[in-house]
């Protein structure tokens, strides 16, 4: 017996029928294009780290500004829940290493639904972000500092500074892990 999606060449169909065959068709890719999150089995005692990506709508260039570092920047440094490890802001995304404070199982969603609920209403924005967030939860604490390592040479790689320090949109990581959570 075939799928009741797929179509048999011989098989007469309504164009009713065909279009809802096509919305199920299409909503089950959708579905599996986004599987559900694994939680991340981390030992009890391993921090809780994402390095997660925010990009902004049509990856338009609209975020290396002073005023919408300084949201993102305030966010980061007050936001209760979540502990900023470090973060660099590139014109139409962004990069943040970021821990739970207190709930160790809480969403990373949560952070990235509040950043950017937070810099649009600060800065007024007439621009949207992109829907959903890019995240990985990252499975050791050397990990973190070869993200930090990475994400820093973005600006670098694009050629809009020579040397990472001279980028004037970051967070920086404290390589001395003073700003790593408690375990």
């Amino acid at each position: 017996m075939a799928c009741s999606l797929c179509l048999c060449p011989t098989e007469k169909v309504s164009a009713w029928e065909l279009t809802c065959r096509a919305a199920i068709l299409a909503a089950t890719i959708s579905i599996m294009a986004r599987p559900p999150r694994i939680p991340a089995w981390l030992q009890w005692g391993q921090r809780v780290i994402y390095f997660v990506t925010l990009c902004v709508r049509r990856r338009k260039h609209l975020l290396a500004e002073s005023n919408i570092f300084a949201a993102i920047k305030r966010f980061c440094c007050d936001d209760s829940n979540w502990n900023t490890i470090a973060a660099v802001i590139m014109p139409d995304h962004i990069h943040v290493i970021t821990s739970p404070k207190i709930d160790r199982n809480q969403r990373v969603t949560q952070f990235s639904a509040g950043l950017k609920r937070f810099v649009r209403r600060e800065t007024a924005a007439l621009w949207q972000w992109r829907h959903g967030v890019f995240d990985r939860p990252l499975r050791r604490e050397e990990s973190a500092q070869s993200k930090w390592i990475y994400i820093r040479e973005n600006p670098v790689r694009v050629a809009f500074v020579t040397r990472w320090q001279d980028w004037p949109y970051f967070i920086g990581f404290d390589e001395s892990g003073t700003n790593l959570p408690a375990a």
